[in-house]
């Protein structure tokens, strides 16, 4: 993988479903050797959208698995990652990954900067930057009495029922 201070990159973005990517990630994850751990991970969606979003493929795939390295490192991590999609509103597409089962943000710390993570790496601030450049943003959260980060990205998405006006 190459960072992004080695090299130029620009995101292709395409009107892509978001679960495929999710799984696709999901598939590298588990088939890198590096990681050392052999972590379950579940993707809980929202059942009554079909969540598409604005995303370059590749790019979105490389800062997933980021993510779910980082999570995977966490101390805290009991072998399980969750990476929870769901639709906000009508634009708005949050997958939240975390080590957690169940988990509420009004519960949690932050949002914090890349640098206040526990684990902070300059992977982190790639993900973040791929994040911004689909358009969306990233927040990090320290779930109270925990070391444990969650990440929530937050997408431009559209529903699978989308109408177009002509």
């Amino acid at each position: 993988m190459e960072k992004v201070s080695n090299c130029a990159r620009v995101a292709h973005l395409r009107l892509q479903q978001v679960v495929p990517i999710c799984n696709k990630a999901i598939s590298q994850f588990k088939t890198d050797t590096t990681n050392g751990n052999q972590m379950e991970v579940q993707i809980n969606q929202d059942a009554s959208y079909g969540v598409y979003a604005w995303i370059d493929s590749d790019l979105f795939t490389e800062t997933l698995v980021i993510l779910l390295k980082d999570i995977a490192n966490c101390p805290d991590s009991d072998g399980f990652i969750s990476l929870k999609i769901k639709r906000i509103g009508s634009s708005i597409c949050r997958i939240l990954i975390t080590c957690y089962e169940d988990v509420d943000l009004t519960e949690c710390e932050g949002p914090m900067s890349t640098s206040e993570c526990p684990f902070h790496n300059s992977a982190l601030e790639d993900a973040q930057t791929f994040v911004a450049m689909h358009g969306g943003y990233m927040q990090i959260w320290k779930k109270s009495g925990s070391s444990q980060c969650l990440f929530e990205l937050n997408l431009l998405c559209m529903s699978k029922n989308w109408e177009i006006e002509l």
